[in-house]
């Protein structure tokens, strides 16, 4: 499944977006100040190690060469998310605390009555990075060979074949629940952290399938 593409951010096109980033959440005299002054926190609602962890540390480390400041991740995984949003939706805006968003993010507005921020009015989107999609991956030894047969063992079988998703509202779990619907099969699911426990739930044969995203950054 693959999400809405953003265009591509070229090298030269991130570093003049990063040097105007800190003046966006400044308004009246304080726009005036120096900016950045200090390091900068960049939230990255997933855990260490995944395709969006590694895209904000190639970036921060571009950033914080045209900024002239550091730019530090913060891996604040969990909860689809919603962890680090609130977080940062309860930061000073004063330019130092920046979250690595998707669409997850925005789902939250949806799925829960109160996720602990307005994604609308707490955040100010900058600029796109990434291009994500959604993978079926099954263990090397399941007799799962093709997407047929995937669907054909759920509708047998409903409600009894689980799969791996990178948590509730994620793009794993709505991509697969999506597919679901479609195709009128039913699976159990179970939500992970991230795409490195999905392959780890695969490998260790604890889910029959697992929907990790795979993460194409455009930043060059």
């Amino acid at each position: 499944m693959n999400s809405t593409p953003c265009p591509p951010l070229r090298r030269r096109a991130f570093l003049a977006q990063a040097a105007a980033l800190g003046a966006l959440p400044l308004a009246g005299a304080r726009a005036a100040e120096p900016w950045p002054r200090r390091p900068i926190k960049w939230v990255v609602p997933y855990l260490a190690g995944t395709g969006p962890d590694t895209t904000a540390r190639i970036v921060a480390e571009a950033a914080a060469k045209a900024l002239g400041q550091p730019v530090v991740i913060d891996n604040r995984g969990g909860a689809g998310g919603n962890l680090g949003a609130r977080q940062v939706a309860k930061a000073a805006p004063d330019g130092y605390t920046w979250i690595y968003s998707g669409s997850p993010m925005a789902a939250s507005m949806r799925m829960y009555k109160s996720p602990g921020y307005d994604v609308f009015k707490d955040f100010r989107h900058v600029m796109g990075l990434t291009s994500a999609d959604t993978v079926l991956i099954v263990h090397a030894d399941s007799d799962i060979h093709t997407l047929d047969q995937l669907l054909g063992r759920m509708r047998a079988q409903p409600g009894k074949v689980d799969y791996a998703s990178g948590g509730t509202g994620t793009p794993s779990h709505l991509g697969v629940e999506m597919l679901l619907s479609v195709a009128k099969a039913q699976a159990l699911h179970v939500p992970y952290k991230g795409a490195s426990e999905i392959v780890n739930a695969v490998l260790g044969q604890q889910v029959t399938f697992g929907a990790p995203i795979s993460t194409v950054a455009y930043a060059n």
